[in-house]
């Protein structure tokens, strides 16, 4: 990947960062409005995405849907995407009380073994609504700031500006690229972890599990981290339920195999961590991010191709 000049970058996040804050000083019933139109302007003038988000969506729900269907569901989502990026500017302004008037939590319950015990959770979660705010809301439902683990953004500009909002927040960034021993410290001692997993991986990273009906190449860290620490593994989202509202949604926990063998269990627990995560998509589908190729080995036109049959995105059967 050829490397952008420095002023590119400086350019760009200051332009990004900027508007982010004249949006977030904007009154909802004006800001949100216009994030939907950039959204709707996004669905006309990228063509890419827009193509990536009807290929996923004709995937996970192409059976008895219409092509027309596909391309409202699509364009919903932008809109949606357009709405997300507005909830992200909200956060430079957002204060700590601002934030408990505006969320609710569904499935919290699902917490209280863990907490009773001592232990470690790995909150496993994906690119779902807006979802920069778990690590905002976590002191809301924890006694402790969550650490996420995050791959650097490729801006550096951008990066430290967004690490610094998650720190705001008493959060702390591990960065993805080392950080199983982090990782491990924090859960053994008790303390809770965040973790995306709904993106795609290489062939050579990642396992395939079922996910929308398809196999999906998901990385297997998280499971082995979970069945190395012995921490509790629970999914959440973020939902947005309605103008300025957001709703932490928990699932049920994932419990572990215990077989003795380790790669069966691994493969095992990454499925039941993927099926949960799908579980709760399924609750608002438009607020998924669509836009990103999570089946990338994939053949077009096929219903559900087997391993050995997937192809790579340097084969011609698979676009984009």
């Amino acid at each position: 990947m050829k490397r952008r000049h420095p002023w590119v970058d400086l350019v760009s996040a200051g332009l990004v960062i900027g508007v982010g804050r004249a949006v977030a000083y904007l009154p909802l019933r004006i800001a949100y409005p216009i994030g939907q139109a950039l959204g709707r302007l996004a669905f006309v003038l990228d063509r890419r995405h827009r193509r990536v988000a009807c290929d996923n969506l004709r995937l996970a729900f192409g059976q008895g849907v219409t092509p027309a269907e596909i391309t409202a569901m699509a364009r919903s989502h932008f809109r949606s995407l357009g709405r997300t990026f507005v909830d992200f500017c909200r956060m430079v302004r957002m204060s700590p009380e601002h934030l408990r008037e505006v969320i609710e939590f569904e499935g919290l319950e699902v917490l209280d073994g863990p907490r009773a015990k001592g232990q470690g959770v790995l909150y496993v979660t994906g690119h779902f609504g807006p979802w920069e705010y778990l690590p905002a809301v976590s002191t809301h439902f924890d006694n402790e700031p969550l650490a996420v683990v995050a791959r650097p953004l490729d801006n550096p500009y951008l990066d430290r500006f967004v690490n610094a909002l998650r720190r705001r927040w008493g959060s702390r960034v591990v960065d993805k690229r080392a950080a199983l021993p982090d990782v491990m410290d924090i859960l053994r001692s008790g303390g809770k972890v965040g973790i995306l997993i709904d993106q795609h991986v290489s062939r050579r990273e990642g396992i395939f599990v079922d996910f929308f009906g398809h196999p999906a190449c998901t990385t297997p860290a998280p499971a082995l981290i979970a069945l190395r620490s012995g921490a509790a593994v629970i999914p959440v989202v973020v939902l947005r339920v309605a103008r300025g509202r957001l709703r932490i949604l928990f699932g049920k926990e994932v419990s572990p195999p215990r077989t003795g063998q380790v790669k069966e269990d691994i493969a095992v627990m990454t499925a039941g961590m993927t099926a949960a995560l799908e579980e709760l998509i399924r609750r608002c589908p438009e607020q998924w991010l669509w836009v990103h190729r999570r089946w990338k080995y994939v053949k077009t036109g096929t219903k559900g191709p087997r391993d050995e049959g997937l192809k790579g995105p340097r084969d011609q059967e698979t676009k984009g």
